[in-house]
């Protein structure tokens, strides 16, 4: 990513105002464009602010290029990373959300013996590493015995999850259980974290005390998960990026990322992205060592997703697709579903491949896409 020019920020008022804006519809956008339109001091050439990638991130796209040269070009046979979206509503609202929609209309649920089979499968197909997802994916009432599955068969697993978890158990579960744990802190106070996940007050301490259990029970027994915050930049959170940052290095998380999608009301404008993304530069580099990312800018629409070839998608019904963003692009069907046949046998049908050779280029949602920043470091694969 790359941003052109040099900025030069509006006074602290404005900011406070564009920071109240929130739940917008497109009828007031040119209002707020008027207030949140920062001039720019023109300066040659643009400069490269790629700040690599969050450890789960840099350990999947590293094991994609060893497949790639150890299969000889012929990569793309197995998937990196199983991402697994388990039926189960979330307890926190959040506007950007749609997984309470998807959950409504589920009828199958992910039982231990049907999901050791599919694992089964996944070791057929060399896979390693497994996402779950949600919703909040400790809800799901099989959760703890399907992610011990997944680790006594040898697989590395990472959660996605906002850590307000009433079981005083569920901490010490993770750590002993989990490769990567990622939390969805995205504020530094209740306040800003009751508008961004519409949640009731009490939420906000409570996700601090179970982090600090998790954190403090990995030095206790000396494990190697790693443990990271996860940040949805909008216009309610967009000014307390160095709060949000010392917040998560003060509780020992081992790194910060941020990311700025596109899909809500009170999404970040294209001035206020380019001026986080200047923001964040100097933040990494007031708080290093400890690591701070940013995913702010799109790529270009058009220019593909290689990640596709190597991942696959699980929904709550238990279909498969090839991209995460299946909601967002109703012409993507899935191309099987794991309760009709082994998930290894799915992989490797003509089906899968017809899917991925129907993937539109020009139609893909780049703007909230985990991957798309990893696309120029994968290898290019050839349905």
């Amino acid at each position: 990513m790359a941003v052109c020019g040099r900025m030069r920020f509006p006074p602290e008022g404005i900011i406070l105002r564009i920071r109240d804006y929130l739940n917008t519809g497109a009828d007031r956008i040119e209002r707020i464009k008027a207030t949140a339109s920062f001039p720019q001091t023109a300066e040659t050439g643009c400069q490269d602010l790629t700040p690599g990638f969050p450890p789960f991130e840099e350990a999947i796209v590293k094991d994609v290029v060893r497949q790639q040269l150890d299969a000889k070009g012929k990569a793309g046979a197995y998937p990196a990373i199983v991402r697994i979206r388990l039926p189960s509503a979330s307890d926190h609202p959040c506007n950007r959300c749609w997984f309470d929609v998807e959950n409504k209309t589920s009828t199958v649920s992910l039982e231990a013996r049907s999901f050791t089979q599919f694992v089964d499968g996944l070791l057929r197909l060399k896979a390693k590493w497994i996402d779950f997802s949600g919703g909040e994916p400790t809800l799901y009432p099989q959760f703890r015995r399907l992610a011990r599955i997944c680790v006594d068969k040898g697989l590395r697993i990472r959660l996605l999850t906002n850590a307000a978890w009433h079981d005083d158990k569920m901490a010490e579960f993770l750590v002993e259980v989990f490769s990567f744990v990622s939390i969805n802190l995205d504020a530094e106070s209740q306040q800003v974290y009751d508008r961004i996940h519409h949640t009731e007050s009490g939420e906000f301490p409570r996700v601090l005390r179970n982090v600090e259990k998790m954190v403090r029970h990995r030095e206790q027994q000396q494990l190697r998960l790693v443990l990271g915050a996860e940040v949805n930049l909008t216009q309610a959170n967009m000014n307390f990026t160095e709060e949000i940052a010392a917040l998560a290095g003060d509780l020992g998380l081992d790194y910060v990322r941020f990311r700025a999608g596109q899909t809500t009301s009170d999404s970040l404008l294209p001035e206020q992205g380019e001026t986080t993304e200047v923001l964040l530069r100097e933040l990494k580099d007031v708080l290093h060592p400890f690591p701070v990312y940013w995913q702010i800018s799109s790529s270009k629409p058009g220019s593909g997703c290689r990640m596709s070839r190597f991942q696959l998608v699980v929904d709550a019904p238990g279909e498969l697709h090839v991209c995460p963003e299946f909601r967002r692009r109703p012409l993507l069907r899935p191309f099987g579903n794991i309760q009709d046949k082994p998930v290894d046998e799915l992989w490797l049908c003509a089906k899968h491949r017809k899917a991925l050779g129907e993937l539109d280029r020009s139609s893909c949602p780049v703007d909230d896409c985990l991957w798309h920043g990893c696309n120029r470091f994968l290898p290019e694969i050839h349905v």
